[in-house]
């Protein structure tokens, strides 16, 4: 439980936070969108590590890994069934968009399609490599 929680916490506070700042950077100087922010990368690296990351890192933990660990812990433990690894992907991506939702930041996606196959798929990519880290670092030492 411990390597769990540890986990978990390097999920959130490191691991997100180098997923958004890659993709701040691949928006802001591969695509050259400058319409967020108009500093040098450099710039938004400290404002974005500064103001933004640390809420946005307790909200992962908490409304997201939190729950999504519950469900496979239920799964996996309680109900001692395999969940197939797209089930998984499904699961932390639910609930991801679940919480954006109740925050009530996702509806500027809705607006058009193209936005909100944009953020699922996003999104989509982020539930990969967390689950795909989870299953690693804890799942697999836990069969063994």
């Amino acid at each position: 439980m411990l390597r769990r929680t540890l986990i978990n916490l390097a999920l959130a506070f490191i691991v997100f936070p180098a997923i958004m700042l890659l993709s701040g950077y691949f928006g802001r100087y591969i695509l050259h969108d400058h319409t967020g922010f108009t500093g040098d990368f450099w710039g938004f690296t400290n404002v974005t590590l500064k103001n933004i990351l640390p809420a946005f890192s307790f909200w992962i933990l908490l409304g997201v890994l939190l729950p999504y660990n519950l469900i496979v812990y239920y799964y996996q433990k309680i109900r001692e069934k395999k969940i197939k690894f797209i089930f998984k992907v499904l699961i932390f991506l639910f609930i991801e968009l679940f919480t954006l939702i109740l925050l009530g930041l996702l509806g500027y996606f809705f607006i058009s399609i193209f936005g909100t196959i944009k953020i699922i798929l996003y999104f989509l990519l982020i539930s990969v490599i967390i689950v795909s880290l989870h299953y690693y670092f804890i799942e697999k030492k836990e069969v063994k």
